[in-house]
């Protein structure tokens, strides 16, 4: 955790805006919860060790109870036997009743142990259940901290989705399900972002992550002469987030992506000349209402001190269309150009 703090830090060091400290109250809020997941795993990790420790002291008493039970019976029995050869059988019936006596003696003492285990472990069990909720409780946290948009908080929804089925959307809803923990293993990239998503370069584009919609705009986009296209997941809060393929097959949203980490991304494509930017991802160009900071397109437009052009509502291309389609927005929405620093 304090690796992942670091990096952050580290990787925002130079970012400034409220779109950086939305970021940054995000990934502090992330950490914070793992911290407590980290802690209460450890005490159930402690509990269940001390529970451990407990019955491996209570199996070797009773097993020195079994060898005391063994050493004494094998001492009294030859003599037990003897009165009762002695006595032509008249005594049988009192070493019966001894060895019964003698075994219900130490069946207590064993009894009483295995009662005391039981009792210690039982009184465990609340801890354990109460170690369990709080990390269900911390669990959930960190899954509303994932789905939530930084700058509009956790209870924002908005629904990134198309409207048409046929119609490979790039963007997602800020409510969207939890991705797999095991996410399948992505396909060899050529970068990465410090968050760990691939990055693929091309000569007229780059993709940052590796799920269906992402890969098929990134094949059939058809290029812009002079431009650099830039594919990747985006949200309406100024940020983007770059998806993944689960466990299940399925896309999933992954890391939440400040605009800088996009435009250190094109600059790291040995390809890109700084020329002119497109990118092809949902409300690049605009953001929701109250968010409070600039679109993610201008953003990137500061940081790479070029032009940026970006559609203001959901964008893709047909899934079932051809190689060369160029990329429909959402109705009512537009291609809209920023200048670095908000110039012409």
């Amino acid at each position: 955790m304090a690796d992942l703090q670091a990096a952050t830090s580290s990787q925002l060091a130079e970012w400034a805006g409220a779109s950086a400290r939305a970021y940054r109250a995000h990934m502090s809020g992330q950490v914070r919860a793992m911290e407590g997941i980290a802690r209460a795993a450890d005490g159930i990790a402690s509990l269940v060790e001390g529970a451990g420790l407990l019955v491996a002291l209570v199996r070797e008493l009773v097993r020195g109870l079994i060898a005391d039970f063994v050493s004494v019976l094998a001492v009294r029995l030859p003599l037990w036997l003897a009165e009762a050869g002695a006595t032509l059988g008249v005594a049988t019936p009192l070493v019966i009743s001894q060895v019964s006596s003698l075994v219900a003696k130490w069946a207590a003492r064993i009894g009483k142990l295995i009662s005391a285990l039981i009792s210690s472990l039982r009184r465990l069990t609340p801890l354990l259940r109460r170690l369990g909720d709080l990390i269900d409780d911390l669990n959930e946290l960190l899954r509303r901290a994932a789905r939530a948009d930084p700058a509009t908080g956790p209870t924002s929804r908005r629904s990134d989705t198309w409207g048409e089925p046929d119609l490979d959307s790039m963007g997602r809803r800020s409510d969207w399900e939890d991705p797999s923990a095991h996410p399948q293993t992505p396909p060899p990239s050529d970068a990465h972002l410090p968050a760990g998503d691939p990055v693929y370069h091309r000569p007229n584009s780059t993709a940052i992550g590796y799920d269906s919609a992402t890969m098929r705009n990134f094949d059939s986009v058809a290029p812009i002469p002079g431009h650099h296209d830039v594919v990747v997941h985006g949200l309406p809060n100024g940020l983007f987030r770059p998806g993944l393929v689960g466990a299940d097959g399925a896309d999933h949203p992954a890391n939440l992506t400040h605009p800088q980490q996009i435009a250190d991304a094109v600059r790291a494509n040995p390809h890109y000349d700084g020329g002119p930017v497109r990118l092809v991802s949902c409300h690049a160009g605009a953001v929701a209402p109250d968010v409070g900071v600039p679109p993610a397109a201008q953003q990137v437009a500061d940081a790479l001190g070029v032009p940026v052009t970006a559609p203001t509502d959901a964008v893709g291309v047909d899934r079932y269309g051809p190689v060369g389609q160029t990329p429909m927005i959402r109705g009512g929405g537009e291609w809209k150009i920023f200048y670095p620093n908000g110039g012409r």
